[in-house]
């Protein structure tokens, strides 16, 4: 069980960006495992990325190593290929595809897989994916909400957030089929330090959670005001605040496999749970077909969709800085002494920032 969710979480994290390597103390996993998460989004230019990694104990620690030296090819289903090359330094494989490309294109309509062999002799091939059309986001809305917050010491608080949601069609053009549909979220919030610095921090938001949508399992033609997480309302809402979605048209196996993703995620270990299953992949071994492989490689287009919520909207919440004096003696520097030390923070404006 442990192992299964280890791995898998794994897969869904690298495939989002969010992580580089993974170590969990004290468990026993195969030193062979190979995990191979990709994904083609199509756009101006389309970007194909690749992890190849390996997954096993290294000294009492499980973790993730990226395999350097393997070849890996982006094939289309009329036979074009264009080598995804190595970023040795962001521990990936990487491919820039301009849009009507002389030798390569990335095309709705399409279908696309990648191959992969690695300096070992081993050879990976995923299936095809075909590339869907992607509905447009039409406004994603908010509003403040009280929620119940159970604490670690058992007490119970009632907190301010503010719930986002999305109003998108589910009808891709004249498909039959209706959309299904992940998101991604980030946010972007200001910050100003003591010394007058004014950063801009780019951060994803709620990257334990997977957020999808099968319209195939209802009847409607679109989602109206659909709630789709919410953000506890603190002093990211000081300065300026900015929600970015990102949506993306799954097929059907790809919606399976980030919904496999979704479930494991939100076990909660319990004794009426249902014993985990294998999660669905999408790549094998040439080589070796009984081989276990994890891991995904999916196509999508995206929509993307920006909300600025500016201070006085929601009640012109308290800034972060200047903090109040501290009770003990405080670890420095903090965010109000530097404020490019958080994770994501630029004194750069985002070019789409607007006052």
């Amino acid at each position: 069980m442990k192992k299964w969710i280890f791995i898998i979480l794994c897969c869904g994290i690298i495939i989002s960006g969010c992580l580089e390597e993974i170590t969990l103390k004290n468990q026993k996993l195969e030193t062979k495992a190979i995990i191979i998460q990709g994904k083609l989004i199509k756009g101006t230019p389309s970007i194909a990325e690749v992890w190849v990694r390996r997954i096993g104990d290294f000294e009492g620690y499980e973790a993730e190593t990226h395999l350097s030296g393997a070849k890996v090819f982006l094939v289309s289903d009329d036979g074009t290929s264009i080598q995804v090359t190595e970023e040795l330094e962001n521990k990936r494989y990487r491919a820039v595809i301009p849009e009507n490309g002389p030798s390569f294109r990335v095309e709705t309509g399409r279908s696309y897989h990648i191959e992969v062999s690695l300096l070992d002799g081993a050879q990976f091939v995923s299936e095809p994916e075909p590339m869907l059309p992607v509905a447009k986001i039409d406004q994603v809305n908010y509003k403040m909400i009280d929620l119940t917050i159970q604490k670690d010491d058992g007490s119970v608080n009632t907190e301010d957030y503010i719930q986002f949601m999305v109003s998108t069609p589910l009808q891709l053009n004249d498909m039959q089929e209706r959309a299904r549909l992940r998101w991604q979220l980030f946010a972007a919030y200001r910050l100003t330090d003591d010394n007058f610095n004014t950063c801009y921090n780019l951060e994803p938001l709620r990257t334990d959670q997977t957020f999808i949508y099968n319209g195939e399992a209802f009847q409607s033609e679109r989602l109206d005001t659909f709630p789709l997480v919410n953000i506890q309302f603190d002093f990211r809402f000081a300065e300026g605040f900015y929600l970015t979605l990102v949506q993306e048209s799954l097929s059907e196996n790809a919606f399976t496999y980030w919904n496999q993703i979704k479930i494991l995620a939100e076990r909660n270990g319990n004794m009426f749970d249902p014993p985990a299953g294998k999660i669905l992949t999408n790549i094998k071994n040439i080589k070796t077909p009984d081989a276990e492989v994890y891991g995904y490689f999916y196509v999508a287009p995206q929509d993307t969709l920006r909300r600025y919520i500016r201070p006085e909207e929601v009640g012109s919440p308290k800034k972060y800085c200047p903090l109040p004096p501290p009770t003990a003696p405080r670890m420095s520097p903090t965010l109000c002494d530097n404020c490019l030390i958080g994770s994501g923070s630029s004194l750069k404006k985002p070019t789409y920032w607007i006052e």
